[in-house]
């Protein structure tokens, strides 16, 4: 909220927080026995660190805003699993690499 009201001084330690927590609760959400799958927060993380960035960016801090955008697409850019749609055959069998 801070973020959208152009507050962003104000906002940037509550995302760096978001950050930081990002792999914990996934990693907790991963060990709930009947809980939602983690699968649609795994990319979580990344958005938290891209909110970072936008932020850093709207302070005039460019420098840090590169660092922490590159971290987002890098992490982004971890090769998917063999179920990953984008790397099955039409027949639904997963190529090998």
């Amino acid at each position: 909220m801070l973020d959208w009201v152009g507050h962003y001084a104000e906002a940037e330690p509550y995302l760096r927080r978001a950050v930081a927590a990002a792999p914990s609760i996934l990693d907790d959400l991963k060990s709930w026995q009947n809980g939602p799958p983690a699968t649609p927060f795994d990319a979580a993380g990344d958005f938290a660190i891209r909110d970072l960035a936008l932020n850093l960016l709207r302070q005039g801090r460019i420098v840090e805003a590169e660092v922490e955008m590159r971290r987002a697409l890098a992490a982004g850019a971890a090769p998917p699993g063999p179920l990953c749609p984008r790397h099955r055959h039409p027949g639904g069998v997963a190529r090998a690499r």
